[in-house]
C-alpha cells in the first residue's frame, strides 16, 4: 500500500491543511477517531516547533509528512530541511512543575512521546530531520 504524502509550506496557517489530510487518511481507513486525535494532536505539536524552532518562522521552507499503514501500526515520518534539533522531552516531574506554575509553552515534544507509540529523530546533518512516529492499532 502507498503511503500518502503531503507537502506544507513553513507557516502556521497550513497547519490545518495537515490535520485535515491526517482525518481524511485515518476515515478511509477506518481508524479509530482516538487514534486519529492523538496522531493529529502529536503531527501538530511536530509541525508547530519545526516552523517556530527549525525555521524561525519564516515561510520560505517545506515540509513533508507521510502517512504509512500496516496491520499493526500507523508509521508518520515528518521531514524537514531546516537547522537539527533534538528530541528530548521533559519528564513529568518536569510538566508537573510547569503546570503548576502556569507555563503555557514546553509541552510540545512531552504530548508528542506520550501520544505516539514509538518516537524516532534522525538528524541528517546539512539534510535536516526526519522525525518518525509511530501509532500502534
Amino acid at each position: 500500500m502507498k503511503p500518502l504524502r503531503i507537502q506544507i509550506p513553513t507557516s502556521l496557517k497550513y497547519l490545518s491543511t495537515a490535520r485535515e489530510s491526517i482525518c481524511s487518511f485515518g476515515e478511509h481507513f477506518k481508524i479509530s477517531d482516538e487514534i486519529i486525535y492523538d496522531i493529529v494532536t502529536a503531527v501538530d505539536e511536530a509541525l508547530s516547533n519545526i516552523i517556530e524552532h527549525n525555521y524561525n518562522n519564516t515561510p520560505d521552507g517545506a515540509i513533508a509528512i507521510e502517512l504509512f499503514k500496516d496491520m499493526k501500526k500507523i508509521r508518520i515520518i515528518v521531514e524537514d530541511k531546516g537547522s537539527n534539533y533534538s528530541f528530548n522531552p521533559p519528564d513529568s516531574g518536569v510538566i508537573e512543575k510547569r503546570i503548576e506554575s502556569r507555563c503555557k509553552r514546553g509541552f510540545g515534544q512531552f504530548l508528542i512521546e506520550n501520544l505516539s507509540s514509538r518516537v524516532r529523530l534522525v538528524n541528517s546533518g546539512e539534510n535536516g530531520n526526519k522525525l518518525v512516529l509511530e501509532k500502534d492499532l
